[in-house]
């Protein structure tokens, strides 16, 4: 049966302390999933908008596409393991508490700051204590994942880890994929660099073509 979405605040409290009656917090109808599933949406679409205002259309076009279809893959799977091993309908409620889980890193980054500082001041090296703040936090987050997993499926705890498992893996390669074809691409973002094989316009002397440099 179809609900609406409760308190997610709620739901949350409820899902981080281990007990999974939280998940109905989240309601399991289609516009609870389009709610959550918005902002995924809507931060990648705002960024290839902001690269394309600088010409980079074909980057940022490749960037939206991978990043739209690593968002859908999660729904995708969840419903397909739904069908496959958990024989329930609730697939809507639990692909829209994971959606959400995402944006739990927010608050706990304080915590990773805390930890952070606490091993720091028991005297391990920053490399060390980063690490293991960093660690906490992904493990965390992997563990309330799998935890929203098999309570909203109602599946065996080592289903609900392979399913997951395949999540990550099918998410992260396609979001990996167009820095899999353009080696240069994370460093191009994040210094402005130009990719190689294209220098911007503005780099060439008056009347010259990248031909003609090449020519040289």
């Amino acid at each position: 049966m179809k609900q609406s979405s409760g308190n997610i605040i709620r739901g949350f409290w409820l899902l981080a302390r281990g007990q999974g009656q939280g998940i109905e917090e989240f309601g399991n109808s289609v516009p609870a999933f389009a709610a959550s599933l918005a902002p995924l949406v809507a931060f990648p679409l705002v960024g290839a908008i902001l690269m394309a205002m600088q010409h980079e259309y074909w980057i940022a076009g490749m960037l939206f596409c991978s990043r739209l279809v690593g968002v859908l893959l999660q729904p995708v799977t969840i419903e397909f393991a739904s069908r496959r091993f958990g024989g329930n309908e609730r697939w809507l409620m639990t692909s829209t508490a994971l959606n959400w889980s995402i944006w739990m890193m927010l608050p706990l980054m304080f915590f990773v700051i805390l930890i952070d500082g606490t091993l720091g001041a028991l005297g391990l090296p920053d490399p060390v204590s980063a690490a293991g703040s960093i660690g906490a936090l992904v493990g965390y987050m992997l563990w309330l994942q799998w935890f929203i997993v098999k309570s909203g499926l109602r599946m065996a705890g080592w289903t609900a880890a392979l399913v997951l498992i395949a999540i990550t893996v099918a998410v992260g390669a396609v979001n990996a994929l167009p820095y899999l074809i353009y080696p240069g691409l994370l460093t191009h973002l994040i210094h402005l660099q130009p990719l190689p094989n294209h220098a911007p316009a503005s780099s060439l002397p008056a009347g010259a073509t990248p031909r003609s440099l090449n020519a040289r």
